[in-house]
């Protein structure tokens, strides 16, 4: 309809001899003689039908949903452009929608119900006060999926405040088996991970350093004798069907170690973990451990080597070399001059 003069009224239809279509102004309820809506009557306040007529149109013939523009279409139903009309908008705004609900709305039975295309900008931008800026939502395939090909990213977030550039959230009542995240591929971290439950992988290779900063020493899951599993602290031994036990006899050669996690220290690393740890327990083979002591078969001093005592699951001081020998748990890091306590201690066993 690039004529106007080519242009004839057919009770409030709009028609052209230039091109095959109907365009129609005024709301569904108005009279045929007004085409420009004077009231809020539902109806569509503009729309567009470019193809062939196969029923002459009137004001009663509404397209499918109420609206303010409406257009239908080959190729484009409903097209903004920018003010020399020659070309997609590039500094205003080629379409701009706003609503009480939803501003802009697209919907496809099979092809893509928005889309955005750009050279050098934003195909799609989304901005929000307190909502989402761009929202998608799939019932089976991606809610939203971005595409990358020469080194780009395919979905970038940038945080410039205080919140998360990317977060992932697993529902309430999802699916157990949902994840927040999944990476199919190589990831690169330039960045410290703040584990704050549990991190499960299959294999970790290490080119540098490896810091713990919440554990204290190298602990291992073993299966212990019986339904009562000694405290934290307690020495342990090895009995005959391979299971452990808590230590009872004094220069035991068969000890294993010390429970891990009495006191302030917990295991940095823990070998043979399995999903259930029912009659199993962390046993400290290497590093620090906080051990139950016994000093009144002898007073303990830093740097004592420790063994089994005759008090069920504590140490002493290994005063005898001739019986020390295999039966050593480790060294005292603190003095005990009498009775029992518990002490940090150095676990080598020897």
């Amino acid at each position: 309809m690039t004529d106007p003069t080519q242009v004839s009224q057919i009770g409030g239809v709009l028609t052209s001899s230039l091109a095959t279509g109907l365009l129609n102004v005024g709301p569904a309820a108005q009279s045929s003689d007004n085409f420009v809506a004077t009231d809020k009557t539902p109806g569509t306040g503009l729309w567009a039908y470019h193809g062939e007529l196969i029923n002459q149109p009137t004001q009663h013939s509404p397209p499918p949903w109420s609206c303010a523009v409406y257009g239908e279409g080959g190729i484009v139903g409903v097209a903004g452009l920018d003010p020399d009309k020659s070309k997609l908008s590039t500094d205003g705004d080629g379409l701009m929608g706003f609503g009480g609900g939803t501003g802009v709305h697209g919907v496809s039975s099979g092809g893509t119900g928005a889309r955005g295309i750009s050279d050098t900008g934003s195909g799609v931008w989304g901005t929000s006060a307190s909502g989402c800026g761009v929202y998608g939502t799939s019932t089976s395939g991606a809610g939203v999926r971005g595409d990358t090909v020469d080194g780009g990213a395919g979905v970038l977030g940038v945080s410039t405040g205080k919140g998360d550039a990317v977060h992932g959230q697993v529902a309430a009542g999802a699916d157990p088996a949902a994840l927040a995240g999944r990476f199919d591929g190589n990831v690169f971290i330039n960045g410290d991970i703040t584990e704050v439950h549990r991190i499960t992988v299959s294999t970790i290779t290490v080119d540098n350093d490896v810091l713990f900063t919440g554990g204290a020493d190298c602990a291992e899951q073993f299966d212990m004798q019986g339904e009562q599993i000694p405290e934290p602290g307690s020495t342990v031994v090895i009995d005959d069907d391979g299971t452990l036990r808590e230590s009872r006899d004094a220069y035991d050669k068969r000890v294993a170690g010390v429970i891990s996690g009495a006191g302030d220290f917990r295991p940095a690393l823990i070998l043979d973990g399995r999903p259930e740890t029912k009659g199993r327990a962390s046993v400290a083979l290497v590093g620090k451990v906080y051990c139950k002591v016994d000093a009144d078969f002898a007073p303990i001093s830093v740097g004592d080597l420790l063994t089994t005592s005759g008090r069920p699951g504590f140490a002493m001081k290994a005063d005898d070399p001739t019986k020390a020998f295999g039966a050593v748990i480790g060294k005292a890091l603190k003095a005990l001059a009498v009775g029992q306590g518990i002490l940090p201690i150095l676990v080598a066993l020897q």
